[in-house]
């Protein structure tokens, strides 16, 4: 056995060794999976492949081996190239190797006309060895056009075949259809599988789970397998579904071709080798065309495309202070194009504001592939007290079983406004906020300094110990005279510099503004994003002299533009409020993204930075 081993080794080099010097004598060009068709008014077929689709081309180089340079080929920037491949063959004929190198690509062409790809070229020992040219025609791929299976044509028992079906042709934008591949094997089929399929112009699901059932056809058994799609159409017009490449492998039996390589035994396919091999397939489906309308066209400022059950509105509370934040969901239930709804356009009284919060959307598998509910949340403020209603909110759309225009409407809610009178006690105070907010927690209780108004002047007071000694009458005297003689000049003076010196209401805002930063340096360590909200509403009160009730949009817009800030930052700072206020609405603070509160932080520390320049 040893003696065997070694014999077939040293043969073996003996090939790869001759291989090795055989230099590359002839470049073949060849044009891959493109059919011969015959248009009308055409005599002859010509070599045609459908636009999008994949075909290939083959570059093979007769003798080649490693010092074969790299092979070029012109005009095949003109197509798009999907995948590349190499692979060798060694054959020996009469007595002599030749070695053959194969470069497989596997390319698309976007646009239809006439192609001349080539010639392939490549350097061999100082001088340029040439392919031909391959010529070739691209068009859309027709209607009702059967593709030509690797099966047909022949007699083999071991084929398959697929099918593209579909449940209907006529459909708007945004209503779901199914399609299922039909795959049917005959015979002995192994490694069934598929090139990726692109449904371009269409949100697609594909159902993993395959159906399998055994079917007859003419007397002979078969096995049908079911590929489900769950289509939504995103473009109105003429869109086309498939076609679909299933690859599969059949057996195939091969007998001793080596047997006169070597006159041995051992490389004889009757003895040691002599087993059927799998050898690959393809089977390729139909195409289907499916005309696609625009929903608009039926009837304009429709919201969504499908069958809905439910509309509904709430609030997070029906009794609520002067523009406090109050929370308005809207929810929309059933089965149709939900990731195509955008936010409804709510229908207020001027006296309300809204500002978009959050969208979220629970699938509901078990009503369909599309079913489920989509959640739009607002953060609305009313700036009027007494009763208020929130009007019914409206949900058009077009119903996919009757075609129709339908229309879902809310339920109005009540809302009583109250007008905060006077000092509000702490709890109460925490939930008044500016527009574009959500609630602010509760704080907790200061330093006695440290809820001095901000326009607080301490000033020192004389001091006066008493050490067990009298005043004498006549200087008690003075000192009661004193105030009544200086009285109109000092209080004049004072309240002078009260309202024309800002040097004494910086002093004092500025250290409000320092122990502000000392405590979002506290927010910030304590890891605590979900408090800059309230921080922040503290800030601009200190930073403008304001009340929190006093806070509101127009307010903050017209204060960053004294600021000399422009519109874009303004918005810029409107979004990062908006942020910060979103996260009132999270009550685990473990739920919070942790890159979201570094994001926050930094933010707010740029923020902190251009507001107290």
């Amino acid at each position: 056995m040893n003696k065997l081993l070694l014999k077939v080794g040293i043969r073996i080099f003996l090939v790869f060794l001759t291989i090795k010097t055989l230099p590359a004598t002839e470049l073949i060009l060849e044009l891959t999976d493109a059919k011969k068709i015959t248009l009308p008014g055409e005599k002859d077929a010509q070599n045609t492949v459908f636009a999008g689709e994949k075909f290939g081309l083959t570059v093979t180089a007769k003798n080649a081996n490693d010092s074969t340079g790299d092979i070029k080929i012109n005009g095949i920037e003109k197509l798009q190239i999907v995948g590349k491949n190499s692979s060798s063959n060694i054959v020996m004929i009469n007595g002599k190797f030749t070695a053959d190198q194969s470069h497989n690509y596997e390319v698309c062409a976007e646009n239809e006309g006439a192609f001349d790809i080539g010639p392939a070229e490549v350097q061999q020992n100082g001088s340029f060895i040439r392919s031909n040219t391959v010529h070739f025609r691209v068009i859309k791929r027709p209607e009702n056009f059967k593709e030509k299976n690797d099966h047909e044509g022949n007699s083999a028992e071991n084929f398959a075949e697929c099918e593209f079906v579909i449940d209907k042709k006529n459909i708007f934008v945004g209503e779901p259809i199914t399609a299922i591949l039909k795959i049917k094997c005959h015979g002995r089929i192994h490694k069934i599988g598929m090139e990726p399929i692109t449904f371009k112009g269409f949100q697609a699901k594909e159902l993993e789970q395959v159906e399998s059932k055994e079917a007859v056809q003419n007397g002979k058994p078969y096995v049908v397998h079911e590929k489900k799609y769950y289509l939504i159409p995103l473009e109105s017009g003429a869109q086309k579904i498939g076609p679909a490449t299933v690859i599969y492998h059949v057996p195939e039996q091969q007998r001793g071709r080596l047997r006169g390589m070597f006159n041995d035994d051992f490389f004889n396919f009757g003895g040691f080798f002599d087993q059927a091999r799998l050898v690959p397939k393809k089977a390729v489906s139909n195409g289907i065309q499916i005309n696609v309308a625009n929903p608009n066209d039926v009837q304009s400022g429709t919201d969504g495309v499908g069958k809905f059950a439910k509309f509904k509105s709430s609030v997070d509370k029906t009794t609520a202070l002067l523009n406090e934040a109050i929370k308005l969901t809207l929810e929309i239930e059933g089965e149709g194009n939900f990731e195509q709804i955008m936010t409804p356009k709510l229908t207020l009284e001027q006296f309300i504001k809204s500002y978009e919060s959050k969208t979220d959307f629970k699938e509901n598998p078990s009503n369909g592939p599309f079913a489920g509910k989509k959640a739009f949340e607002f953060v609305i403020q009313v700036s009027k007290s007494g009763e208020v209603t929130i009007p019914a909110q409206k949900f058009t759309y077009l119903d996919t079983e009757t075609k129709k225009v339908k229309i879902l409407e809310s339920t109005p809610i009540v809302l009583q406004i109250t007008q905060p009178i006077g000092e509000l006690p702490n709890h109460e105070k925490s939930k008044i906020q500016p527009e574009i907010g959500q609630q602010i927690e509760e704080e907790k209780p200061q330093q006695p300094l440290e809820n001095k108004e901000i326009n607080f002047i301490e000033l020192d007071g004389l001091i006066i110990k008493r050490n067990g000694w009298a005043i004498p009458w006549w200087l008690l005297i003075i000192f009661l005279l004193l105030p009544a003689l200086f009285y109109t000049k000092i209080t004049k003076t004072i309240r002078y510099l009260l309202k024309t010196k800002p040097i004494f209401k910086l002093a004092s805002k500025k250290s409000s503004l320092k122990r502000l930063s000392v405590d979002f340096e506290k927010i910030k360590q304590n890891q605590k994003p979900e408090q800059l909200y309230s921080f922040f509403l503290k800030f601009l009160a200190v930073k403008f002299d304001l009340q929190l009730q006093e806070i509101s949009h127009d307010k903050i817009a017209e204060k960053l533009a004294d600021l000399g800030l422009e519109d874009g930052k303004f918005s810029e700072f409107l979004d990062f409020l908006n942020d910060c206020a979103s996260l009132h609405f999270i009550k685990n603070s473990n739920r919070l993204d942790a890159s979201l509160g570094e994001s926050l932080f930094k933010k707010g520390e740029y923020w902190i930075i251009i507001l107290t320049k």
